[in-house]
């Protein structure tokens, strides 16, 4: 079931199992400035778009019936709609098999009416799965689970002996880091001002391109960088930066009424594009819009005019000119 209102849009997946109806998945997201312009026809048929988009792994190869309480999307998939947004959606759920669409009237379509009149905000974390990159834990490593193999149904990754063994030689990237580092707080005037979890220790997420040891090299080769290293080594407390053990991190705050600042790594401009393609293009990477990239970074790196840079560079993908129903 779908639906859709101006403030969002509202969907969940359900099934019948021994004639109960069980609720499997629930999809929730705000629409955009340029999507709550859309006419109703195209916000719903978005919905169902979108809802999809999210479920796509429990959906394909499978029978599908959708319920929708806007009637005039009961008959999308047989036929030409007079609406040129609402027609390409209707090709694009072609690799789906959707059996019917079926309308149901409002008050039976409780849950995604709800979902959709209040709807979750796209940067929690959940949402944030970091395809493509490797995460390097703070604290214990985790678990290897053994899965038998005489049951031919699950595929999994695993490791060999031998791979274990080469992959047990290489230093990790992180190992090679002080690690007075994470918790540095002797260029900052006040250590309250630097904030870092202790409780409740978050996963150092690094892109695999993008170790620590590359990250030094291209910042001893970048001018501006090597510039402001100069300028931070002369006046340490008059900049917002932190140079230590040869790399330059950023100082920035939480937010505005803060004064608390988190380190981030500052990245140097023959690393940008690389790093823009690994967060957007990456096979499983999504091809996220603009502020999901911005969001997936920003905790991360920091180059200036970041924003901008991803903006560019997202406006300027092939992909998503191809297939942005917008």
């Amino acid at each position: 079931t779908t639906d859709a209102s101006k403030s969002g849009i509202g969907g969940t997946l359900q099934q019948v199992i021994n004639g109960e109806t069980k609720n499997l998945y629930y999809h929730s997201q705000v629409t955009s400035s340029t999507q709550r312009r859309y006419d109703p026809i195209e916000l719903e048929a978005l919905a169902i778009w979108l809802c999809f988009q999210r479920m796509r792994s429990y959906l394909l190869g499978r029978s599908i019936i959708i319920y929708t309480d806007h009637c005039p999307l009961c008959k999308m998939m047989q036929s030409s709609v007079k609406n040129r947004r609402v027609n390409r959606i209707s090709i694009l759920l072609q690799e789906y098999n959707i059996e019917k669409i079926i309308h149901i009237k409002g008050q039976n379509n409780c849950l995604a009416d709800y979902l959709s009149r209040h709807p979750i905000q796209q940067d929690e974390e959940i949402f944030d799965e970091d395809y493509g990159i490797s995460m390097l834990f703070q604290g214990e490593p985790p678990a290897r689970v053994y899965v038998p193999d005489h049951n031919p149904s699950f595929i999994c990754a695993v490791s060999t002996r031998s791979k274990t063994q080469r992959m047990n030689q290489q230093k990790n990237p992180i190992d090679s880091i002080d690690p007075s580092v994470k918790n540095d707080t002797s260029l900052i005037s006040n250590p309250d001002n630097v904030a870092y979890s202790q409780e409740y220790p978050l996963p150092l997420i690094i892109p695999s391109k993008f170790d620590l040891t590359q990250i030094k090299i291209e910042q001893s080769k970048d001018l501006i960088i090597q510039e402001k290293i100069k300028e931070i080594m002369q006046n340490p407390m008059k900049h917002p930066y932190v140079f230590r053990d040869g790399l330059l991190y950023k100082l920035m705050s939480n937010n505005t009424d803060s004064i608390t600042k988190t380190k981030l790594i500052y990245l140097p401009s023959s690393m940008i594009d690389a790093l823009l393609k690994s967060y957007h293009n990456d096979p499983l990477g999504g091809h996220f819009g603009i502020k999901r990239t911005y969001l997936k970074i920003k905790n991360k790196f920091w180059w200036p005019h970041m924003k901008q840079s991803i903006f560019q560079y997202i406006r300027s993908c092939l992909p998503c000119q191809q297939h942005n129903i917008s």
